[in-house]
């Protein structure tokens, strides 16, 4: 299917490109708040863990919501195209986890 949204297809991969790097480095921060969330230690505990959760919780809201930008952008379609290479180390631990089982 063709989405013509008005913007030529190598522009949209740029954008696509774009909007990939800025949902991870939206996961990252996500997660490193909800870490410090769960952290949280000293006299200011009370103050910090709620700003942290008040923090990661618009941070899942704003994560949540890129998939379904994406998906206007036509981007999961060039997404799954493209393979993601496997390092040799995961490709060991997967092994060894096939031969537990």
């Amino acid at each position: 299917m063709n989405i013509n949204i008005g913007i030529p297809d190598n522009d949209r991969a740029t954008i696509a490109k774009g909007l990939s790097k800025l949902l991870a480095d939206s996961y990252t921060l996500y997660l490193k708040t909800h870490n410090y969330h769960w952290n949280v230690t000293g006299p200011m505990f009370n103050t910090l863990h709620l700003m942290f959760e008040a923090q990661y919780t618009e941070l899942a809201l704003a994560v949540d919501r890129s998939p379904s930008a994406f998906a206007r952008w036509d981007i999961q379609r060039q997404a799954r195209t493209r393979r993601t290479p496997v390092s040799r180390a995961s490709r060991k631990k997967r092994a060894f986890r096939t031969r537990r089982k």
